[in-house]
Parts: C-alpha cells; sequence; structure tokens
C-alpha cells in the first residue's frame, strides 16, 4: 500500500489520502460500448473494484486518464496484467513496470481486436497492477515500489 515514501511527507500523505488529489477517466480499449467507459474515478477502490470485476475477460488494455497530464496504460482481465506510465499527450517517456519474470514467451493483450504483446518481464499479478491503479489515483504519480523501465 502506500507509504509516507511515495507521497514525500507524512502531511502530505494524510491530504491525499483524504482529499484525493487525482481524478482519472476509465476506458476500456478492447470493448468500446463498455457501459464504465468515460466513468471518472476518484477513490482506489473504485479502480480496484473494476479491475477485479474484468479478471473473467480475455486480456486486453484499458487506460486510466488523469486530470492531472498523465495517464496509466493498464493490462487487465485474467491472468497476469501490466501497467504503463506516460503522458496524456503522447510524448515520451514511455514508462512500463518491471516484474522479475523469467517466462520466455509474450502475453497478449487485445485492443481494438488486435492482440498486442507484452514481454514476460512487463507481466505483473493482478494485485500489482491494483496497486499500481490505487497509487495513481492517490498521487497521479506511478507507484515508487516497482521497478520501472523507460520503453
Amino acid at each position: 500500500m502506500l507509504g509516507a515514501s511515495e507521497c514525500g511527507d507524512a502531511e502530505r500523505l494524510h491530504r491525499v489520502y483524504w482529499e484525493g488529489t487525482v481524478r482519472a477517466q476509465f476506458f476500456d480499449r478492447q470493448h468500446a460500448a463498455n457501459p464504465l467507459n468515460g466513468t471518472t474515478l476518484s477513490e482506489p477502490a473504485a479502480v480496484r473494484e473494476i479491475i477485479q470485476s474484468m479478471q473473467q475477460r480475455r486480456p486486453f488494455l484499458a487506460e486510466l486518464i488523469g486530470e492531472n497530464g498523465r495517464k496509466l496504460l493498464l493490462g487487465l482481465g485474467s491472468g497476469d496484467g501490466c501497467a504503463q506510465f506516460s503522458s496524456n499527450d503522447g510524448s515520451p517517456p514511455y514508462l512500463m513496470a518491471l516484474e522479475n519474470n523469467s517466462e520466455a514467451e509474450d502475453q497478449d493483450f487485445l485492443i481494438g481486436d488486435t492482440a498486442s504483446p507484452v514481454p514476460r518481464r512487463f507481466c505483473l499479478p493482478m494485485q500489482k497492477v491494483a496497486d499500481i491503479a490505487a497509487v495513481f489515483l492517490y498521487s497521479g504519480e506511478r507507484a515508487s515500489d516497482v521497478a520501472w523501465e523507460q520503453i
């Protein structure tokens, strides 16, 4: 979970936790008709609930687009997920969360009915993906307890 180090100090952590500093919209990039598309989230529990509810689907990509100019591209569904942190305007850097995963085979995530392969080193347990998304809603930034690689 989020510790004081993620926010800089205990006072900021208290403000972020209780006031919620970032609002983000959810978009399912596989199913354009998903009724959750465009939903504005500000509570980490809400994003955790969405991620949990999507675990029966084939792996697909979704986005949390923050009002702070940052976004998370999330690999969701059954199996492992992934997380990419970047700017809303598409400018670099693009940072992928890393996992110690020695499997050689890529995992495919669907986006617009097209399989997008993700190297296994970027595939994370779904609980970790949910934690990363929750930190994003707390702080608008990437989780500091996860290793990130620029791609």
